[in-house]
C-alpha cells in the first residue's frame, strides 16, 4: 500500500489539507520533501512514526498553481532508507468551496451531451471540483406512464447527479409546445392561450410526478425578462400549481434571466406608481412568490402575482 494519504485530491493555493503517513516493519522515521516540477524545495520535514500505524501531518497548500511532487522516503533506526515513493498532487486556481448549491453547472448532459459515454467519469470530477449543482433541459410536454420509467439520458444523468449528492434543476424547454402559446409558439411574449391553462396545469403535474425525487428545482423556462413580465407570470403559476400536484417536495423557480433589462424598466415605472417596490421571495414550496433582480438587487411585485396564492 502507498505511504501517504491525502485529504483532498484537488487542492486550491494555501488550502489548509492532511496528509497520513504509514510506516512499516523496521520504520522509525519517515522524510518528505515536496517539490514543483522544476525539482525546486517547496517544503522539506521529516516524521518519527516509531510503532504507530501512520502519523498525520497538516499542511497548507503552496501558493502558486502547477503540479507538485511529493518524494517520501521511510528511513529505519539508523537513518537508512528502507522505501522510496512519489506522488503528485496539483494546485488549481480555483476550488469551489462555497456554500453547497452556490457553485452549479449548465450542463444539459442528458440533452445536447446524451451521446457522451463518459457521464459516470464526468460527474464525479465536477463533484470534487465543487461543483454542487446541475441544470438538465427537459421539454415540456406530457409524460406518460410507460415515459416515466424509460431510461433516457435526462434520466440517467440526473439520477448520477442525485446519487453524487447533486442538487439538480431541470430548466424546461417551453417551446416544444407551440399549441399552448397565444404568440404563435413563442411562449413569452404574449403567454398562454386563456383556454390552455388547464392542459398546461396537467403537464406540468405529469413531469413533475414522472421525475419525483430526480429533480429538486423546476426551472420555468429560460430568460424570460426578454418579454413582458405579465403574461409569464401566468405561466409560471400555472406551472407551481402543476409541480404542487405532481411533487409536492420540489421547488419553482422563474427562469434565469438575460441581461436585457426590459423588467428593469417595467420596475422602475412600478416604482413611480407604488413608491417603492415590495419585496418578495423566489419560490419556494408553499411561498410562492416571484423575485426579480433589478440590477441593484431591488425586488418587486406585480398585481399578477396574485393569482400565486388564489
Amino acid at each position: 500500500p502507498a505511504p501517504i494519504k491525502f485529504s483532498d485530491i484537488v487542492l486550491a493555493p494555501l488550502m489548509p489539507y492532511t496528509i497520513e503517513l504509514f510506516g512499516g516493519e523496521q520504520v522509525e522515521r519517515i522524510h518528505v520533501t515536496l517539490t514543483d516540477w522544476q525539482t525546486t524545495v517547496q517544503d522539506r520535514f521529516e516524521a518519527p512514526i516509531g510503532p504507530a500505524p501512520s502519523v498525520v501531518r497538516q499542511l497548507v497548500a503552496p501558493p502558486r498553481t502547477g503540479s507538485y511532487v511529493y518524494h517520501v522516503e521511510l528511513r529505519d533506526g539508523a537513518g537508512q532508507t528502507v522505501q522510496t515513493y512519489q506522488t503528485g498532487i496539483n494546485v488549481v486556481a480555483k476550488r469551489l468551496r462555497e456554500p453547497r448549491g452556490l457553485w452549479g453547472f449548465h450542463g444539459y448532459l442528458g440533452d445536447k451531451g446524451s451521446r457522451w459515454p463518459h457521464h459516470e467519469q464526468l460527474l464525479p470530477m465536477l463533484r470534487d471540483f465543487g461543483v454542487a449543482l446541475l441544470r438538465e433541459r427537459l421539454p415540456f410536454g406530457p409524460i406518460t406512464a410507460a415515459d416515466a420509467t424509460r431510461p433516457t439520458p435526462q434520466r440517467r444523468v440526473l439520477k448520477l447527479a442525485k446519487t453524487l449528492g447533486m442538487t439538480t434543476v431541470a430548466t424546461l424547454s417551453m417551446r416544444h409546445r407551440g399549441d399552448l402559446w397565444a404568440a404563435k409558439g413563442r411562449y413569452n411574449v404574449d403567454g398562454m392561450k386563456p383556454a390552455a391553462r388547464g392542459q398546461i396545469v396537467d403537464i406540468m403535474a405529469s413531469l413533475a410526478s414522472a421525475y419525483r425525487g430526480l429533480v429538486d428545482w423546476w426551472e420555468i423556462g429560460n430568460e424570460p425578462n426578454e418579454h413582458p413580465i405579465g403574461p409569464y407570470a401566468k405561466v409560471l403559476a400555472a406551472c407551481y400549481e402543476g409541480v404542487q400536484r405532481g411533487d409536492p417536495e420540489a421547488r419553482v423557480v422563474m427562469g434565469g434571466s438575460h441581461v436585457i433589462d426590459r423588467w428593469q424598466v417595467q420596475a422602475l415605472a412600478l416604482e413611480h406608481i407604488t413608491n417603492g417596490f415590495q419585496f418578495a421571495n423566489v419560490t419556494h414550496r408553499g411561498t410562492c412568490t416571484m423575485c426579480v433582480d433589478v440590477g441593484n438587487r431591488l425586488v418587486f411585485r406585480q398585481s399578477t402575482h396574485r393569482q400565486f396564492h388564489a
